[in-house]
């Protein structure tokens, strides 16, 4: 009895046991691929791709000009803040001008007595003139001595010397009045040229002193790079020659002309530097940028823009492999170019990749049915 009894429960664990390892194999059958379909796919090759030579440069203005203080003074007023566009000569800095007001007055009032001398001199040397024709016609009629005659002529010739220093007096009062007024104008400190101020050292209040820098003034006109050419790749550069300009902060890239390369070579870095002249709106001196000097070719695996995948940090394609199975595999790319972007390691030459349609495109997915182009 007993003996029967466990072999019913043995023959009932045992079917329980067969239940469970059908329910287990249905739920482990393989799941069904995503099937992909509208994209397009190419096989990667190897294609010619430019190579250049990389630089690093700052965009500069034409001159950088500095206004400074030619007088001692308290300065009175500052008209213009950084970053203020000026016209030439328009009024930049005042300085107090009370004493230099007063030298103008005191040159003034020494010029006028030099004029009053001089008037006075020249009649005194028109009156000696007509006395000594008088006295020299008398001594013609022998109606007075040599000796009287002498003494007129040298009364003349004293007067004629008067009157040519009051002349000289006059000259010297007119070139004090001058320089004073010259003077008067350094207290009004006008902008040199037309520009944008691009730094201020100087406040109302501050007293100036002669040759303190009080504003710096990028000259309004075309832009150019600086750029330091290493001494073995300055071969590579000829006057006029294209290049290509990147602006890394306004992520976009410009063509610049190689403006003058100057023959001497910085001891301290081993370079040339070359100055590239560049046509933008939207630069401003002092910005960092990268320079591409084109020389030569090379091959290399290069993909169509629209091919590369970005997912986050990760940058990757859509690659078709056996039995058209699509994976997503990670790349490092370099340069773009007209050719493509390059890419530099992930895939190898006749990969098949997704280059249109990769927002249809699923890791893991199956390829059905391809686009024609």
């Amino acid at each position: 009895m007993n003996i029967q009894r466990v072999a019913a429960v043995m023959m009932l664990v045992l079917a329980l046991t067969g239940c469970k390892e059908q329910a287990g194999s249905k739920n482990t059958a393989p799941t069904a691929r995503p099937v992909i379909n509208g994209v397009q796919t190419i096989r990667v090759s190897r294609v010619p791709v430019p190579v250049f030579y990389e630089t690093v440069g700052t965009v500069k203005s034409r001159a950088a000009v500095t206004v400074a203080a030619r007088i001692m003074g308290k300065v009175t007023g500052v008209m213009f803040k950084e970053g203020d566009m000026v016209k030439k000569g328009q009024l930049l800095i005042s300085i107090d001008a009370r004493q230099f007001r007063q030298q103008i007055t005191a040159a003034e009032a020494a010029l006028s007595q030099a004029r009053q001398a001089l008037a006075s001199a020249g009649q005194h040397r028109q009156l000696a003139e007509l006395t000594y024709q008088r006295y020299k016609k008398l001594f013609d009629e022998k109606a007075i001595s040599g000796q009287e005659i002498d003494e007129i002529k040298t009364k003349m010739r004293v007067a004629k010397l008067q009157y040519k220093m009051a002349g000289k007096a006059v000259t010297q009062a007119e070139s004090g009045l001058a320089q004073a007024r010259i003077v008067r104008g350094f207290a009004s400190l006008r902008a040199p040229v037309s520009g944008i101020i691009v730094k201020k050292m100087v406040e109302t209040g501050n007293m100036a002193a002669p040759g303190q820098p009080l504003l710096t003034i990028d000259e309004k006109g075309p832009l150019h790079v600086d750029i330091e050419v290493d001494e073995n790749k300055i071969s590579l550069l000829r006057k006029n020659m294209p290049v290509e300009v990147e602006i890394p902060s306004q992520n976009r890239r410009i063509t610049g002309v190689v403006m003058t390369i100057v023959k001497a070579v910085d001891l301290r870095s081993r370079s040339f530097l070359v100055k590239v002249r560049v046509k933008s709106r939207n630069l401003s001196s002092g910005l960092f940028v990268r320079v591409y000097v084109l020389h030569g070719s090379r091959q290399a695996l290069v993909l169509p823009v629209s091919a590369v995948v970005r997912r986050g940090q990760l940058t990757g394609v859509y690659s078709v492999g056996a039995k058209n199975i699509v994976t997503y595999r990670l790349i490092r790319v370099g340069r773009k170019s007209a050719a493509g972007v390059e890419v530099l390691s992930g895939l190898q030459e006749n990969d098949r990749v997704i280059v249109k349609g990769t927002d249809r495109a699923v890791d893991g997915g199956i390829l059905q049915k391809e686009k024609q182009s």
